[in-house]
């Protein structure tokens, strides 16, 4: 190997973004993160910036992907929007 080489190869990243998708008034993120193989999903409702980060098992990854709101832990849901929404 030459000298510098291992210095210039470009690092990997400790979080790799498997999907994204974007809805009406948010985002969501499903992350990998290298150093233990956890996912985490991440959801910014972009109307108020609010960001959300919860862990996920990995046989719940794509359905939480999908249903992000109903991962949220109870108390961070606001419960005039569940009223809204109904």
């Amino acid at each position: 190997m030459a000298a510098g080489t291992q210095a210039q190869a470009p690092r990997r990243a400790a979080v790799r973004e498997l999907a994204h998708r974007s809805g009406p008034g948010m985002d969501v993120s499903l992350l990998w993160r290298r150093r233990d193989g956890s996912l985490r999903l991440q959801l910014t409702e972009t109307e108020t910036g609010v960001v959300f980060e919860l862990g996920v098992a990995p046989e719940d990854a794509l359905d939480a992907f999908y249903h992000p709101y109903a991962y949220l832990p109870r108390h961070t849901v606001d419960p005039w929007q569940e009223l809204l929404a109904a």
